[in-house]
């Protein structure tokens, strides 16, 4: 009934999106604590993403590819937890939205952890300045992924699937 994270008792408990944990339910809660342009999901016939703060549009022939972020998509701290007794209860609090500043900090921070973060991995192998132009009058961002190959719709999902966070957030903490 109830999931248990360990500590060290001087570290405080922290999930991090972006760096491997030694404690393997902590990556795992990863897909549920935080959300992506697109999100690994299971199925019969295997693993597929589906679209979470982002939608693919395309790739071109110059391997630009375009994503159409989601609007009106709100982060958990709108919301605010309130318990009484046995009972918990949600309420609205003070809105922030999603918005493309959250992804430019989000591949800043994946960056800087380097080869630290599997991410990053993903990352540069695709789009090597960890940048996007946009958003434009449709909210569309556009990557520039490199042109060694010839990329997949599934691929560009895996490498687009990191957990983004607000741009609010401290630069070396998760949560």
């Amino acid at each position: 009934d109830k999931i248990v994270l360990p500590y060290i008792v001087h570290q405080k408990g922290m999930v991090d999106p972006h760096v491997p944990s030694a404690v393997p339910l902590a990556d795992q809660l990863d897909e549920v604590l935080f959300e992506g342009l697109f999100n690994i999901s299971a199925n019969p016939s295997g693993v597929t993403y589906e679209d979470g703060l982002g939608e693919f549009i395309g790739i071109d022939e110059n391997s630009i590819v375009t994503i159409r972020l989601k609007k009106n998509q709100k982060w958990h701290s709108s919301f605010v937890a309130l318990m009484k007794k046995d009972k918990v209860t949600i309420q609205p609090g003070t809105d922030a939205y999603f918005e493309a500043q959250d992804l430019q900090f989000t591949l800043e921070r994946i960056r800087k952890f380097g080869s630290l973060s599997p991410d990053y991995v993903l990352v540069s192998q695709a789009v090597p300045d960890f940048a996007f132009a946009g958003p434009d009058e449709n909210n569309d961002i556009r990557f520039q992924f490199k042109r060694d190959r010839i990329w997949s719709q599934s691929d560009i999902k895996e490498i687009l699937s990191f957990k983004i966070l607000p741009a609010a957030s401290k630069m070396d903490a998760a949560n």
